[in-house]
């Protein structure tokens, strides 16, 4: 924060008001209200209201992102109703995701189920998911329905 506060006023940024969204520690924003002269207000949700805000060209990134995944769902659903262990699964998914022109996922494919569905960024394994678990984005009955075809 003391580099930032050394940046807005080599900038002449440093009056008036600065909005801060208090995502960080009070040592942190007691250092950059002693680094400015501005004074600090609450501006919490500010980026998220922005973030609302989409442009006709955002939009039609947003729904072939949609399409992306949705394929990516159907594939996981047409393996998992076959009882396709997950880490044989992994490659059908970024399979999915590939032919759009764009580039690799961001981040690898998060295939927890049951209990090891409550931890976070949990990859695979050599289990096949099982009919009734939960994972992160079908709930037993859907799943129950999926495996059962």
């Amino acid at each position: 924060m003391s580099y930032l506060a050394a940046k807005l006023v080599e900038r002449g940024w440093q009056k008036g008001q600065i909005g801060v969204e208090w995502t960080f520690s009070a040592k942190a924003c007691h250092t950059l209200d002693e680094g400015v002269p501005a004074t600090l207000v609450d501006a919490t949700a500010l980026v998220n209201r922005e973030r609302g805000l989409k442009s006709l060209a955002g939009l039609a990134l947003i729904r072939k992102a949609a399409r992306i995944v949705a394929r990516m769902h159907v594939r996981t659903d047409e393996e998992v109703a076959r009882g396709m262990r997950k880490c044989d699964l992994v490659p059908d998914i970024y399979h999915a995701s590939l032919g759009f022109g764009w580039d690799y996922p961001a981040i690898v494919p998060l295939l927890p189920s049951g209990t090891d569905a409550a931890a976070l960024h949990l990859t695979w394994d050599d289990r096949p998911m099982q009919s009734g678990e939960w994972t992160f984005s079908r709930s037993p009955a859907v799943f129950a329905a999926i495996t059962a075809r």
